[in-house]
């Protein structure tokens, strides 16, 4: 459970703070990734960012290098769809399906994991809302429902222009 867990909030951060930055010019594009051979295992990936500048993907290459140059993409009103498969030392592996909705300042994500040879499913929906206002005030609404087996739980945060927070 707790291993399912973490490699969904690992997920689930890396594509948040992936979508922060969507003015980034020298970002990559994923979104725009149309067909992906499954099946194949490959030495290494070649990505090349809006510039033209290639980036060379290998087993070893340092996850930073890669993600500070990685723009997921966003298109208002379009549904963006991760798969992953995470392989944590010698554990089994974890088979990851996540979608992404972008809706104006709003983002919600579903994410799905199951464990190889387990039927359990593990999954986590995740909605986020930030608007500027003017005169320097924003508000933000951030809200989590996380499920496994029979455990299911809810947590989030709303706060107001006037700088009052709520907790869920």
């Amino acid at each position: 459970m707790k291993k399912i867990i973490v490699a969904l909030l690992i997920l689930s951060i890396i594509f948040s703070f992936a979508s922060c930055d969507i003015n980034d010019p020298g970002g990559l594009n994923i979104a725009k990734t149309k067909k992906i051979v499954l099946g194949k295992e490959v030495d290494s990936v070649v990505l090349k960012t809006s510039e033209g500048e290639k980036i060379t993907c290998e087993q070893g290459t340092d996850f930073y290098e890669i993600f500070n140059k990685v723009d997921m993409g966003r298109e208002d009103g379009k549904k963006h769809s991760y798969i992953a498969q995470v392989q944590l030392q010698d554990e089994a592996k974890f088979f990851i399906n996540m979608n992404l909705y972008y809706i104006g300042n709003a983002q919600y994500y579903e994410t799905r994991a199951q464990k190889e040879g387990d039927d359990a499913i593990a999954s986590m929906e995740r909605y986020y809302y930030s608007e500027m206002l003017s005169g320097n005030q924003y508000v933000r609404t951030d809200m989590e429902r996380s499920t496994y087996k029979d455990e299911e739980a809810f947590g989030g945060q709303t706060m107001g222009a006037d700088g009052s927070v709520q907790i869920y």
